[in-house]
């Protein structure tokens, strides 16, 4: 019997300092603030097989004015995966 589709969400949320930061125009730290989101839909194709497709959104700001924003960014991730269990 074949179950049917499922769907998932996930949300990320990191604080991060990296210190030590090798720039001329910044402080010895570098603050991001990193905003992940995912959505993923999947089903089963057989009792061997599941389908997923997925979106993950990052988005990541740095707080810190010495590089006035050049590590600020945002990426779009998607696709489709399929996994084999036996």
């Amino acid at each position: 019997m074949i179950e049917k589709i499922k769907f998932e969400t996930n949300f990320l949320f990191q604080d991060a300092f990296y210190h030590h930061y090798p720039s001329t125009d910044s402080p010895e730290v570098r603050h991001d603030l990193r905003y992940q989101y995912e959505f993923i839909l999947s089903r089963p194709l057989c009792s061997y097989v599941n389908l997923a497709i997925f979106y993950k959104r990052t988005d990541v700001n740095t707080l810190h004015d010495g590089v006035n924003g050049r590590y600020n960014f945002d990426r779009n991730i998607y696709g489709f995966e399929l996994k084999f269990r036996y």
